[in-house]
């Protein structure tokens, strides 16, 4: 089904606080370095992003965040989205509170998390919230951009929503971090056959690639 996750091969890597952060530097205060959901190319600014989520729904409350979460263009971009999960006790009970590809789907628990392997995103969602309070997963999940699935390293944190242990996370697929392409979806007959602002800059961006 559309938007649900067909597991190819989840790879779950998860560092508590301090390793979750070696890589890319300490998360810095929204304050100090706003990121929109356009703005979002590398690991740093998904901490960042998801700080600023983490903050926004501390400052406006929940009702508010779930609308703008699913309807702000500060928040959702392209394959860039805030989600939030609930962290329940029991498997079955939880539930996605937001998930602006499908907000249909909100309120309702998830369905089938599980890889070919047997490697379940919830658990790791639980086991690294109550452990560690936030961290990274990586994973492949369906890319609202193309449709298919495509490897994702998302980032989270825990909090209390509207009272409901949960996580409140954003990814980056790994076709928009720098340095990574699709040379058989980015070419100028693609271009030429159906141009747009967006397939320009995409075919700029991996031209400069190409060239360097």
């Amino acid at each position: 089904m559309k938007y649900y996750p067909r597991f190819l091969s989840i790879l779950l890597l998860t560092w508590g606080v301090a390793s979750a952060f070696a890589d890319d530097g300490d998360v810095v205060p929204c304050a100090d370095r706003s990121v929109t959901a356009a703005a979002v190319s590398n690991r740093q600014d998904i901490q960042t992003f998801v700080q600023c989520a983490y903050e926004y729904v501390q400052e406006t409350g929940f009702d508010e965040a779930l609308r703008a979460f699913n309807e702000d263009e500060r928040w959702r971009m392209g394959p860039t989205y805030v989600f939030v999960t609930e962290v329940a006790a029991a498997r079955e009970e939880t539930r996605a509170l937001v998930f602006p590809p499908d907000s249909s789907q909100q309120g309702q628990p998830w369905r089938t998390l599980v890889d070919d392997f047997g490697s379940d995103l919830i658990v790791e969602f639980d086991r690294v919230a109550t452990g560690f309070d936030e961290g990274w997963v990586y994973y492949s999940f369906t890319n609202p951009a193309t449709g298919r699935d495509e490897p994702k390293a998302s980032y989270f944190k825990r909090l209390e929503w509207d009272g409901t242990p949960a996580v409140i996370g954003a990814g980056v697929y790994s076709r928009d971090l720098p340095g990574t392409c699709e040379p058989s979806e980015v070419h100028a007959m693609g271009l030429e056959s159906h141009p747009s602002p967006e397939r320009l800059a995409e075919f700029v961006r991996c031209a400069a690639m190409e060239l360097e």
